[in-house]
C-alpha cells in the first residue's frame, strides 16, 4: 500500500513539473511575440503579425511582457508546434537509413511543403505531384521478379492464343473490323483520353490551385539563394527589422530535420531562412474556411458594385471549388476524367460533323488551328530566348585577387 501511494506522488509530481514546464515555454514564447512586436515599424505589419499568430489585441496588456492568444487558438498554436517536433523527429529517424543525396532532397521537400502551410490545399496537390513523380517503391528480389515475369508471359501467351482461336472462328471480316477498332482505341486513349487526363492532372489544377502559392515559394528560394550566392561585406541597413523569435524554429518541420544534418548543403540552405512571421503554417490555428474566403471577397468587392461583386464572387467560388476537388486524391480524380472522356469524345465527333458541313466551317477552323498553334510557337520560341538570355547573365566570380571576395563572410555564417 505504500509503494503504490509512494508511486501515484511520483506521478503527480511528474505531471506538475511537466504542466510548469509547458506553461513557462509558453510564457517566455509570448514574451517573445511582445518584444517582436514592439520592434515592428509599422501599423499595417503590426496588423499583419497579430492576424498570423492569432493574437488577441483586446486581452492583452500593455503594461506586461507577454501578447494574449485568442482563446481556442492558443491551444492550436502551441499544439502545432509540438506536433511539429514529433513528426521531425520521426522523420530523423527515418532519414538514417538514408543516403546524404536523398536526404537533401527530402529535407528541399519538407521545406518547400513548410512554406506551402503544410496542411493547405496546395501541400496535398504537391505532394500528389510529387509522389507521381517519384514514387516510393519496395525491394523485390530475384526470385520475386523472375516468377512475377514467368506469370506475365503465360498470361500474354495464354491471351494472344484465345485472341487467335476466336479470331479465327469469327472469320475475315471481324478481323478486320477488331483491327480498325483496336486501332481507333488506341488513338482515342493516347490523343484524347490521356490528353485530357494529364491536362487536367498537370496543367489546370496546378495553374489555377497552386501557381500563386508556388510564385511566394519561388520568390522566397530565389531571395535565399541571392543572399547565400552575395559575397558582398555583411552589411546592416536601418530598415532591416530584426527578428527576436524565428518561426521557422519553431513551426518548420524542416529546420528542426536540418538541425540533426548539419553537413548538408541542403540543411545549410534550409536554416538561412529566418522570419518573425509564421506565413502559410498560420493556417493550423487560425481558422479560415472557404466560406470566410468568399466573405472576405465579397466586402472587398462591394465597394466596386454590383457587376464587379458577382464577378468576384464567381471568380472566387470558382477557384475555391476547383481547389476543393484539386486536393481529392488522384485515384478518384482519374475516376471523375475517364468517366467525362466519353461525353468529350461525344462532343469532339458532333464538331466535326458540323465543321465538315461547310466550307466556311472549315476555313474557320482550320484558321483558328493555325492561329492557336502560332502563338504556341511564338510563346515557345520567347521563352526559349528568354532562358538562353538569363543563362548570359550567369558570369564566375574571381576567386583570387578580388578584395570583395576575400573580405566576404563565410556562408556558413549564414546559420548562425
Amino acid at each position: 500500500s505504500l509503494s503504490i501511494d509512494e508511486s501515484h506522488e511520483d506521478n503527480v509530481d511528474v505531471t506538475v513539473s511537466g504542466t510548469r514546464t509547458q506553461q513557462h515555454a509558453s510564457d517566455k514564447f509570448a514574451e517573445l511575440l511582445h518584444l517582436q512586436r514592439r520592434i515592428l515599424d509599422s501599423k499595417r505589419s503590426r496588423e499583419n503579425f497579430d492576424r498570423q499568430w492569432g493574437i488577441d489585441l483586446s486581452a492583452s496588456d500593455a503594461h506586461t511582457e507577454k501578447v494574449k492568444f485568442q482563446l481556442p487558438l492558443s491551444t492550436k498554436l502551441f499544439g502545432a508546434i509540438d506536433n511539429a517536433t514529433i513528426l521531425a523527429e520521426n522523420k530523423i529517424e527515418m532519414f538514417k537509413l538514408f543516403s546524404d543525396k536523398h536526404i537533401g532532397v527530402e529535407i528541399i521537400h519538407l521545406f518547400i511543403v513548410d512554406l506551402l502551410g503544410r496542411s493547405t490545399a496546395a501541400v496535398k496537390i504537391f505532394d500528389q505531384i510529387v509522389n507521381e513523380d517519384f514514387k516510393r517503391i519496395q525491394v523485390v528480389t530475384v526470385v520475386v521478379k523472375f516468377i512475377a515475369g514467368a506469370i506475365l508471359i503465360l498470361m500474354n501467351v495464354l491471351f494472344a492464343y484465345y485472341s487467335v482461336l476466336f479470331g479465327f472462328i469469327q472469320g475475315i471480316a471481324w478481323q478486320r473490323q477488331y483491327l480498325f477498332a483496336c486501332v481507333v482505341q488506341m488513338i482515342a486513349e493516347i490523343f484524347i483520353n490521356e490528353t485530357l487526363e494529364v491536362v487536367w492532372m498537370r496543367f489546370c489544377v496546378p495553374s489555377i490551385v497552386v501557381s500563386a502559392d508556388m510564385r511566394r515559394v519561388i520568390v522566397i528560394i530565389e531571395e535565399m539563394v541571392d543572399r547565400l550566392c552575395d559575397f558582398s561585406p555583411s552589411q546592416s541597413p536601418k530598415d532591416t527589422i530584426p527578428s527576436l523569435i524565428n518561426a521557422p524554429e519553431h513551426l518548420f518541420i524542416s529546420t528542426k530535420v536540418a538541425k540533426s544534418f548539419p553537413h548538408l548543403m541542403e540543411s545549410i540552405f534550409v536554416r538561412t531562412f529566418i522570419t518573425h512571421l509564421p506565413g502559410e503554417c498560420s493556417k493550423l490555428w487560425v481558422n479560415r474556411s472557404w466560406w470566410s474566403d468568399i466573405k472576405q471577397a465579397v466586402v472587398g468587392a462591394a465597394r466596386g458594385g454590383g457587376t464587379h461583386m458577382l464577378r468576384v464572387v464567381s471568380t472566387v467560388t470558382l477557384i475555391l471549388a476547383a481547389t476543393a476537388i484539386g486536393a481529392v486524391p488522384y485515384e478518384l480524380q482519374r475516376m471523375v476524367v475517364r468517366f467525362m472522356q466519353p461525353f468529350f469524345l461525344s462532343g469532339i465527333i458532333l464538331i466535326y460533323y458540323i465543321v465538315i458541313n461547310s466550307t466556311t466551317n472549315i476555313s474557320l477552323f482550320f484558321g483558328t488551328l493555325c492561329m492557336a498553334v502560332a502563338y504556341l510557337v511564338v510563346r515557345y520560341v520567347k521563352d526559349g530566348i528568354t532562358e538562353r538570355n538569363q543563362q548570359q547573365l550567369i558570369r564566375p566570380m574571381h576567386t583570387t585577387d578580388d578584395e570583395v571576395f576575400l573580405n566576404a563572410d563565410s556562408i556558413i555564417d549564414f546559420t548562425s
